[in-house]
């Protein structure tokens, strides 16, 4: 069993479509990093 989730996507998706999907992750995370300033900030 993998130990994390770097491990299962490398595993399981092709370097395509990692690449694919890392730039809506790094978008989705900027927003949670942002979200969480704001509240602290509050």
């Amino acid at each position: 069993m993998e130990k994390s989730f770097d491990e299962l996507a490398n595993r399981t998706m092709s370097a395509k479509s990692r690449a694919r999907a890392a730039c809506p992750t790094r978008e989705i995370l900027a927003d949670v990093l942002l979200a969480g300033v704001r509240n602290a900030r509050a």
